[in-house]
């Protein structure tokens, strides 16, 4: 599907826009698509990656399998991703904390987050030792 680089940076606009780059060279541009209809897109740079959702698909898209599936080649690809988020903008430190990132720091400006591993995953615990019965 051939997008327009602008269409394609369109939901970071409006999602992201105080946390973007102010120009994007070096920075793997990573659209999201369901059914063949451009959702969302992410930006990519090292680590550190920024993502925004068009709003007539925020609640469709945000799904656990959908979230897994669009972050897993990125962190098999990168081991870890960072992000950040306005230091006061708690509604947006809310939504990637939901999907999995941790906050790790702040500065004056903003609160940073890493992901270290795939969201939603359903944690062992690894003290439940399972026996069988002898008799």
């Amino acid at each position: 599907m051939d997008l327009s680089r602008l269409e394609l940076l369109s939901p970071l606009w409006e999602d992201c826009r105080e946390v973007l780059p102010t120009n994007f060279e070096g920075w793997e541009i990573i659209p999201g698509y369901i059914d063949q209809t451009h959702v969302a897109t992410a930006i990519l740079k090292g680590n550190e990656i920024h993502f925004g959702i068009k709003p007539e698909f925020r609640k469709k898209l945000i799904q656990r399998k959908r979230t897994r599936e669009y972050l897993k080649p990125l962190l098999e690809r990168k081991s870890f991703l960072t992000t950040r988020v306005i230091l006061n903008d708690k509604y947006k430190q809310n939504f990637v904390e939901r999907l999995g990132f941790n906050p790790t720091w702040h500065d004056e400006q903003f609160q940073y987050f890493m992901l270290t591993k795939l969201p939603f995953e359903r944690e062992r615990n690894a003290t439940q030792v399972f026996t069988q019965k002898t008799t």
